[in-house]
């Protein structure tokens, strides 16, 4: 498959892995890598070595050039949209770094634009390829916990982020390039597991933002977020920068028949309860995962190549919105001190 990368030097959250996924993944026969400035040119080369096919400074040029089975748009949140529309308009299917948008309706119409032309619009929320989620989903769905209670959650990172080393802090502190903080760049992941967990989208939003640990950005570090599922449920996060060093991870699910959860004291356990036992009897059951609990966009990226010669995709477009729409709820509800509803 031939791959086109859309990348800018100023925007590296996530480029390494992108580059890495695209070396080793044999779906991919070659990449070549659009940036305007050139900046990331010498790093594309240096990772890709013989499947980068060619640079170019102009997007327009790649794809007048060349029909890509897929472009990854690794963009600054606020320049993402337009190059996006191109190639949607190009006939690409698209994955586009998150948040892809500094608003939700820049998202929306992207998502019409792709429904339309029948292409796939993939934002990397990769944790719903994490283990523990997958099976956390799966023993939701058996019936095991019954009707879903409360969800809480917790993603914590680390302020060293905000306070670098070299004192130049990147564009997702800039509400202006990210529309919004924490919640927007790391929150956001969790949302979408609650929502992907359950099978059942947020209808109720409430929220508290602020800059709790005093440096000069116009974005939050901490959310409070609370929430209401269409399925009744209610849910809880915490989000925030809050640590010396990444990450504390959780999620807990409480339900009529019994309850699950992850990372508590910060193991990699999946452990849960059901007071409607396997047929052994047992009434409390963990899964144990190595290593940590961190996303891997290689599987992500195959998962989406595979996507483009017809399996399903894994995350849709509107998913991603619903995600988004969710975070932005949320700052509205913490600006007005009022629920949103969705």
């Amino acid at each position: 498959m031939h791959v086109a990368l859309v990348m800018e030097a100023d925007e590296q959250g996530h480029r390494a892995f992108f580059l890495q996924a695209l070396r080793d993944l044999d779906l991919v026969d070659s990449v070549v890598v659009v940036d305007e400035s050139g900046g990331t040119f010498a790093e594309a080369q240096a990772t890709l070595g013989p499947k980068l096919r060619g640079t170019h400074h102009e997007l327009s040029d790649e794809l007048a050039s060349a029909a890509p089975d897929l472009a990854i748009v690794s963009l600054i949140a606020a320049n993402a949209p337009p190059a996006v529309r191109q190639c949607l308009e190009s006939g690409c299917h698209v994955m586009v770094e998150k948040p892809a948008c500094t608003h939700p309706d820049q998202f929306a119409a992207l998502v019409e634009l792709a429904e339309a032309r029948d292409r796939h619009l993939i934002v990397p929320l990769a944790r719903r390829l994490s283990p523990w989620v997958q099976d956390a989903r799966r023993i939701f769905a058996s019936g095991a916990l019954g009707r879903a209670y409360a969800l809480r959650g917790a993603v914590l990172a680390d302020q060293t982020r905000i306070w670098p080393a070299h004192g130049q802090r990147d564009w997702t502190f800039k509400r202006s390039l990210a529309g919004g903080g924490h919640l927007v760049w790391l929150g956001i992941h969790w949302i979408d597991l609650m929502t992907f967990i359950t099978e059942s989208p947020v209808v109720e939003v409430q929220a508290m933002t602020d800059v709790v640990g005093g440096a000069p950005i116009d974005v939050e570090d901490l959310a409070l977020v609370n929430l209401r599922f269409a399925n009744g449920a209610y849910g809880s996060l915490v989000s925030g920068y809050l640590l010396d060093k990444p990450y504390q991870l959780d999620l807990s699910l409480w339900g009529s028949n019994g309850w699950l959860r992850f990372g508590a004291s910060d193991r990699h356990l999946l452990e849960w309860h059901s007071t409607s036992p396997d047929p052994g009897g047992v009434p409390d059951r963990r899964i144990a995962y190595s290593g940590p609990d961190f996303a891997n966009y290689t599987p992500w990226i195959a998962r989406t190549l595979r996507a483009c010669l017809g399996e399903p995709p894994p995350i849709t477009g509107a998913e991603a919105l619903a995600a988004l729409r969710v975070v932005h709820a949320a700052y509205e509800s913490a600006e007005s001190g009022r629920t949103v509803r969705l």
